[in-house]
């Protein structure tokens, strides 16, 4: 004999058959919600597309990225605290600086011996190459504060360029002959001021390319 009754709200035979027209079709206020199946239980945490694909790469680019491998630290620095390309931009400057104004003082300071004894100057020439090899020379002297920076010792740095611009001038007046009359000394030692001059100068020019 057939029955004609109204499947209940557990499928047809009121025992099995799963949820309700309503809830499967969010009729009955129920609504489907992306990532959930038909029974209302999510795939997120079973397939790892929104927890583990998403805290895994972050989790693992942000502390490589960041550098903490340790393989780019003090990277283009030297000695670990100045930027190599400043400082050889800097330093080329002084040179040129340097080189400038020392051709200037030695220039003028052969002139002036010229014209007070009578010896024939020496030239432009011989001023620009002397001064150029002064400004090099004061340059290369500076290099020695890289090793010093940092240290605590970095006035003793100016000290020792003034104490050896001395020595060097005293050593050269007694040995050069300018107790005898040769003033062709004045021109050497015009160079040694020079050399220190640059050296002095070089330290701040040094420490402007610190990375802080």
């Amino acid at each position: 004999m057939a029955h004609n009754q109204t499947p209940g709200p557990y499928g047809e035979d009121g025992r099995t058959g799963g949820y309700p027209a309503g809830y499967q079709a969010g009729q009955g206020g129920y609504e489907a919600r992306p990532g959930y199946d038909a029974a209302g239980y999510g795939h997120g945490y079973g397939d790892g597309a929104g927890y583990g694909q998403g805290y895994g790469p972050g989790y693992g680019t942000g502390y490589e990225g960041a550098g903490y491998d340790g393989a780019g630290a003090g990277s283009g620095l030297l000695a670990g605290s100045f930027d190599v390309r400043r400082v050889v931009v800097n330093l080329i400057v002084l040179a040129v600086l340097a080189a400038v104004v020392s051709f200037v003082v030695i220039f003028l300071v052969d002139l002036v011996i010229s014209t007070v004894t009578g010896v024939p100057a020496r030239g432009a020439g011989a001023a620009v190459i002397t001064g150029a090899g002064t400004g090099l020379a004061g340059v290369v002297a500076g290099l020695l504060y890289i090793p010093v920076a940092g240290t605590g010792n970095e006035n003793l740095f100016t000290v020792a360029v003034v104490a050896l611009a001395v020595a060097a001038a005293v050593a050269w007046v007694l040995l050069g002959g300018l107790l005898d009359g040769n003033w062709r000394v004045l021109v050497t030692l015009a160079g040694i001021v020079c050399v220190a001059a640059t050296a002095y100068a070089a330290p701040t020019r040094i420490e402007s390319a610190r990375v802080r």
